[in-house]
Parts: structure tokens; sequence; C-alpha cells
């Protein structure tokens, strides 16, 4: 009998936990549709990968051993794909993601100031580097495309360095909030 019920509760347990994962998860709010686009063929372009890590709510773009294999036709089937795009759109795709590599980078600074070295070394390791050869491919492309962009890139890049600071300093300031209200309501902070 006990057998016959645990038969017939498994698959109702296995439901409820899909349920939970998909109700719970945190997903990245960092792209719109469009960029969500451009962002998955430019890495599949390169055979480069992204994500989002929920524990240090950080998006990233990441590449494998095999990606630099034959790495030069797959920066021409970038360049190919780049050519393909509105030139204002992919500009402002390249900008989201220098503004990307710019939170990381804040990120991983906060967390060293924190000492919390473990994700620091993490960004600082993992997540930075393939993000900066990524984002510098985007903009080599980005002149081909658009030449005149040249002398608009480094006013932009720092303005968006700011506007990073400013975002990872507001979002510091969240968490500290969600901690001191853990502590308030009597809660062990994590």
């Amino acid at each position: 009998m006990n057998h016959r019920l645990a038969v017939l509760l498994l698959p109702l347990l296995l439901l409820q936990c899909t349920y939970y994962h998909k109700a719970f998860r945190k997903d990245s709010q960092f792209y719109n549709e469009q960029e969500q686009q451009m962002l998955a063929e430019t890495t599949a372009a390169l055979t480069y990968s992204y994500g989002y890590d929920p524990d240090i709510e950080l998006d990233y773009v990441v590449y494998f051993p095999y990606t630099k294999q034959d790495f030069a036709a797959k920066e021409k089937s970038l360049q190919q794909l780049v050519m393909s795009y509105d030139k204002d759109r992919y500009a402002a795709f390249c900008e989201r993601m220098y503004y990307l590599r710019a939170v990381s980078a804040e990120q991983a600074s906060l967390y060293s100031k924190n000492k919390l070295w473990k994700y620091t070394t993490y960004i600082n390791t993992y997540l930075i580097p393939p993000l900066d050869e990524f984002v510098s491919l985007l903009y080599k492309n980005l002149l081909i495309k658009v030449p005149s962009y040249g002398g608009v890139m480094e006013k932009r890049k720092l303005e968006l360095l700011d506007e990073a600071a400013k975002e990872v300093a507001y979002l510091d300031e969240i968490r500290y909030r969600r901690f001191k209200r853990k502590v308030i309501n009597g809660k062990k902070p994590r």
C-alpha cells in the first residue's frame, strides 16, 4: 500500500518542483528583445555563450577552449552578421555590452571593497576577460561599419562608466537594506 502511494505521489512531487523552479527563478532583466536576439546571434557566430548568474545578479559572456580554433573565420562571419544589422541598433547594442562590462568591473570593485574575495576573483578571473574580448570585437566591427562613430565612442564610454558606477551603488544600497531588514526582523542574514 505504501509503495503504491509513493508511486502515485512521486509524479506530483516532481511536477511541484518544476513549478517552484519556474515561479522563483531569477532571470536577467538586462536586455530587451532586440538586444537578446543580437546577443544570441553574435555569440553564436563566435561560438561564445552567455548567461545570467543569480547569485551575483550579473549577466555574462564566456568562451570555451574550442572557441579559439579557426577564429579568423568566426570573426569574418561576425563581420558579415554585423553588416546585416541597422547601424544605430548595432551601436546601441555595442554600448549596452560595454555598459555590462563596466557594471561587471564596478561590481568586482564593490565586492573587493567589502572583502568578498570569492566573488571578486570569480568576476575578475572568469567573467571580465571574455567580456572584454567580446566587447572589443564588437567595437572593432562597429568602427568598420560606422567609421564616424570613433569620435563619439570615447565620450560615450566615459558616460557609460559613470552610469554603471551609479547603478552598482544603487544596487548595493538595495542589498544593504535587504540585509538590515532581515536582521531587524530577527532572521539570520546569509
